[in-house]
């Protein structure tokens, strides 16, 4: 009879734990339509692109077709598993990058680059905030039912060992939602996190538009994109948040150092100072200054 409560019980806690959803309120405005903000992008950028047929004027002596080139999914990116492949198709025929007509062209290439780098990080953002979210809400109603759990088969006199294996049940499942935020988080604060990500891609991009900077073919303008979109990418957010820690650091050793210095010397009237509260007499000589 005792297992069968204990089972009803334990059904029930964690059957719980899988009902807050419909709880949960809104967490940001509804976001602007990027659809076909996307698509736009996407052909902008497929407009560099030259198809040509063997022996056709333009086309390379020997073309490689890419039949057995598969299009690459990251396996933890943001939508892979309804990665579009026809994003990255084209028509039968010879691939290879136009050659550049004007800085107009190239400008239009980035820009297209940048603002559809731009949609796919703030998707990011918004995706990694639900799911810390969601991760918060199921870990802490686990903690929750451990709490409670135990104390059912506390009151039912189940033995130490069963309330030692729910505790250590609990604490594996609470140890692998750590593990995941250990892996997967780049830092506690999402904000802090974005703001630096903002920063970073601003200056980028001014740099980037510059006349000195600016590629002259597309190829070189597709290695400018690809190293902005690394910028909202884990290891290039993870460099920004050390770079940021580090600046903070060298700053208030910079300040530290500065009060040192200024204590060394000392400032004549915090010393005066010192002098009265030390002996008890107020020093009466008037400072020189200029006319």
């Amino acid at each position: 009879m005792r297992r069968i409560i204990t089972l009803i019980c334990s059904s029930a806690l964690l059957c719980g734990c899988t009902t807050f959803e419909p709880l949960r309120p809104d967490m940001e405005a509804r976001p602007l339509p990027s659809r076909l903000d996307e698509i736009a992008y996407v052909n902008v950028l497929r407009e560099a692109f030259a198809v040509t047929s063997n022996g056709d004027e333009g086309a390379p002596p020997a073309c490689y077709s890419g039949a057995k080139l598969h299009a690459f999914k990251s396996k933890f990116g943001q939508g892979y598993v309804d990665h579009d492949e026809d994003a990255e198709s084209v028509a039968d025929g010879c691939v290879t990058f136009r050659k550049l007509k004007g800085e107009d062209a190239i400008d239009r290439y980035m820009e297209a680059g940048f603002g559809l780098s731009d949609i796919y990080c703030d998707r990011f953002f918004t995706v990694a905030g639900q799911s810390r979210q969601s991760r918060r809400v199921q870990r802490n109603a686990f903690k929750v039912a451990d709490t409670l759990f135990n104390s059912f088969l506390t009151v039912l006199r189940t033995g130490e060992t069963a309330v030692g294996l729910s505790s250590a049940g609990f604490s594996a499942v609470d140890g692998a939602y750590g593990a995941i935020d250990d892996a997967f988080v780049v830092a506690p604060d999402r904000d802090d996190v974005r703001k630096l990500v903002q920063g970073a891609q601003q200056i980028y991009r001014a740099d980037a538009f510059r006349a000195a900077n600016k590629p002259k073919s597309y190829v070189g303008a597709r290695a400018v994109l690809t190293k902005y979109a690394w910028i909202c990418s884990f290891d290039g957010m993870k460099s920004l948040v050390t770079s940021s820690l580090k600046e903070k650091a060298e700053e208030q050793e910079q300040v530290a150092q500065q009060a040192r210095e200024s204590g060394g010397d000392g400032d004549e009237e915090a010393k005066k100072k010192k002098v009265e509260k030390a002996t008890g007499k107020r020093d009466l000589t008037v400072p020189i200054t200029g006319g």
